[in-house]
């Protein structure tokens, strides 16, 4: 398999994640309706931009939502900074 072909086959997993990036439809008041009342979003002040327009996004229409924003990890700290992480996640349950 050459180069190519691998990183084909590695973006396999991620074709879900991008079409409901690319290919959403589904309206905020729809979200709303199907989404839980209360529920705290955990995310990076350094995050990446698409991160940070769908937390705006959230935010902005989710008024009964917590938001905790934490410094450090980027939007893969569960993974890369877990320290960060699981106190915030303890607290929030």
């Amino acid at each position: 398999m050459d180069w190519r072909q691998k990183f084909i086959s590695a973006l396999k997993p991620n074709y879900h994640e991008w079409d409901s990036v690319m290919n959403e439809n589904t309206s905020m008041k729809e979200w709303k309706s199907c989404l839980p009342e209360k529920t705290t979003v955990l995310s990076c002040v350094k995050t990446i931009n698409s991160i940070n327009g769908i937390i705006n996004l959230l935010r902005s229409n989710m008024t009964t939502w917590d938001f905790i924003e934490y410094q450090e990890g980027g939007h893969m700290a569960p993974l890369t900074t877990p320290n960060i992480i699981n106190p915030l996640i303890a607290k929030a349950l």
